[in-house]
């Protein structure tokens, strides 16, 4: 169970989803939180939300997915494909916003983006899928 005290030196925590893959979790709050991250009122608030998030990561990561593969999907990608698209993906990290949004950000991407890039898919509080961006 995540405590305040998990992120009192860094920001963020690694845990485990689905069997053994590693997430980090992160927090994306007001600047000026400071070095090891928002502050402790900050953490209270939101542990909660990451806590309800992890319970549910498999659907969370499944909304995910399928929102990433209808943004970048081709007309000529097959139903095999994207079963691989699937199978491949995997967020490395859940960044939680203060306002109860967060976003999963892919590093590995099964050959289906350019090396060097990186998507993220962007939720609203409910769980509503709302953009995706792609990082350097």
């Amino acid at each position: 169970m995540l405590r305040t005290d998990d992120f009192a030196d860094t920001g963020w925590v690694t845990v485990r989803v689905e069997g053994d893959r590693e997430l980090t979790v992160s927090f994306d709050t007001t600047p000026g939180t400071g070095p090891g991250g928002p502050s402790a009122q900050t953490l209270a608030a939101l542990l909660p939300r990451v806590r309800d998030l992890l319970a549910d990561f498999g659907t969370v990561r499944r909304t995910a997915v399928d929102h990433l593969w209808q943004w970048g999907a081709e007309p000529s990608d097959t139903d095999d494909d994207r079963a691989e698209f699937i199978a491949t993906m995997h967020p490395a990290e859940l960044v939680v916003r203060e306002d109860g949004g967060f976003a999963l950000h892919y590093t590995e991407t099964g050959g289906r983006m350019l090396d060097g890039y990186w998507p993220a898919v962007h939720f609203t509080a409910d769980r509503t899928p709302t953009e995706v961006t792609v990082e350097s």
